[in-house]
């Protein structure tokens, strides 16, 4: 069987999963990404399939450059088809390069404020994820002091009431209206209905479009976090073309934004040179993570400071640069510290904040 004739089969797959509201199989839907840039949108042949198709083939005009093409004709045949996703993906690039345009050295290496306040304690939430929790009904997030504090006064049965707005878990209707009408609180929402959809967790699919889809909506209502998604999304090409470009620039984004992991993720890639792995890192590439990682341990992040502190013992930065560190980091637990939080903590790992 010939590749385009494997194509056209798994075209016919897809048509069929589509058709009874199922799913692709990750796995189906990764070979049909890696093999549909390869093959004509239109008829499935592949370069040089026969005599008429020697050329290579053609991307669409359109730029997208989702699809290509081995002429013209099957191009136009195909537009009908291609022409709602093809707009859909030049708006994005469109609005790729406005974000991109914002990333300088003067913002990337500014030092971004502490995440939002609690809104009960009013106290900055930690950057730990087990020391904060996303309400869905109100879309606030609440530090896990304030859960605690808040579950140790009432019943049982009233477990699952917001401590912010008294309310109960929204159903998935509720949300699923809440997206479709684009209500600010829903950043939160958007970001994490995208994680089920990347996990297939809570009944829903696996299907990496969808997520990066609902991430980008995420970012545009302010969730920062989402930016990091759509950046690691590009980055192992899921949902989206690899593209370690726009990997590395909306990790940016999301470090511009306060996010403490796509900063020490930033470190990570410097030190590597921008690769995934260097054994002997440059001075320049050392020095480029050092400065990711000191203001990613001001943001909450205690994996950088641990590895600051294991360059200090291999003797890669100086006395100066660790004891920078650790007055970093006593200035963060000193904003976000409270006996409350403490109490909570002592529960156990689920509460813990730092």
């Amino acid at each position: 069987m010939s590749e385009s004739q494997a194509f056209q089969m798994l075209s016919l797959v897809s048509a069929m999963c589509s058709g009874i509201g199922e799913s692709i199989p990750p796995e189906l839907a990764s070979f049909m990404r890696r093999n549909s840039i390869s093959t004509c949108a239109q008829c499935g042949k592949g370069e040089g399939d026969d005599e008429s198709n020697k050329n290579k083939l053609q991307p669409c005009d359109g730029a997208c450059k989702m699809v290509k093409y081995c002429n013209a004709t099957c191009q136009k045949r195909h537009r009908r088809r291609h022409k709602k996703e093809c707009m859909k993906r030049l708006a994005e690039m469109q609005e790729e390069e406005v974000l991109f345009e914002k990333i300088t050295d003067e913002a990337l290496f500014k030092q971004p404020p502490l995440l939002e306040d609690c809104p009960i304690c009013m106290l900055p939430v930690p950057a730990e994820e087990s020391g904060r929790r996303n309400q869905f009904c109100c879309g606030k997030v609440i530090c896990s002091g304030c859960e605690h504090a808040f579950k140790s006064r009432i019943t049982k049965e009233e477990h699952d009431v917001c401590p912010f707005c008294r309310s109960p878990p929204p159903t998935m209707d509720v949300l699923m209206k809440r997206m479709e009408k684009g209500d600010a609180n829903a950043a939160t929402t958007f970001r994490m209905v995208g994680c089920f959809y990347q996990d297939g967790q809570r009944g829903f699919p696996v299907d990496y479009k969808k997520a990066v889809d609902l991430w980008r909506q995420a970012a545009k209502l302010g969730c920062v976090e989402a930016y990091n998604h759509i950046g690691q999304a590009y980055m192992y090409g899921q949902g989206v073309e690899k593209d370690e470009r726009k990997a590395r620039l909306y990790g940016e984004l999301a470090a511009i934004g306060g996010d403490s992991v796509a900063r020490h993720n930033l470190g990570q890639s410097a030190v590597c040179g921008g690769k995934l792995f260097s054994m002997d890192p440059s001075d320049a590439d050392r020095a480029l993570a050092l400065k990711h990682w000191q203001i990613a341990v001001y943001c909450g992040c205690t994996r950088s400071l641990q590895m600051i502190q294991q360059w200090y013992k291999r003797g890669f930065v100086t006395k100066q640069d660790f004891e920078t560190a650790l007055r970093s980091r006593q200035e963060y637990l000193g904003e976000i510290r409270s006996v409350q939080r403490d109490q909570a903590a002592a529960v156990g790992n689920h509460y813990k904040y730092y």
